[in-house]
């Protein structure tokens, strides 16, 4: 049970890291956009149908790019969960060991009285 958490849990970063890399290339992409419409100051006198259609090709890559900002979130949000449960198991090892080491001592001092 424990290596299957600890295989959720690789396979969540993993996640994480496959969608930061998307999210980057995507803030990349629009980043470059934006400022190749920064640089071109002058207003297109008409637009071409190329370059319609270049600009209609925004909107699938903005709307990819919200997909996977919005699944690194939900990755994220999963991952801290089984973070959070792996701390608290882990803590409930440490007193478990600790009640039994106490209880050993109890147990060795009770002839002793």
């Amino acid at each position: 049970m424990h290596k299957m958490r600890n295989l959720e849990i690789k396979k969540l970063i993993y996640d994480k890291r496959d969608a930061l890399a998307a999210q980057y290339a995507a803030e990349a992409t629009l980043g470059t956009l934006h400022a190749n419409q920064k640089d071109d100051e002058s207003p297109p006198i008409e637009m071409h149908k190329d370059e319609a259609n270049e600009f209609s090709s925004i909107k699938p890559i903005h709307a990819l790019y919200m997909s996977m900002r919005r699944a690194h979130h939900r990755i994220l949000h999963s991952l801290l969960a089984f973070l959070q449960i792996a701390a608290l198991l882990q803590a409930e090892r440490i007193l478990r060991s600790a009640l039994e080491r106490a209880l050993i001592v109890e147990e060795v001092q009770k002839p002793q009285l």
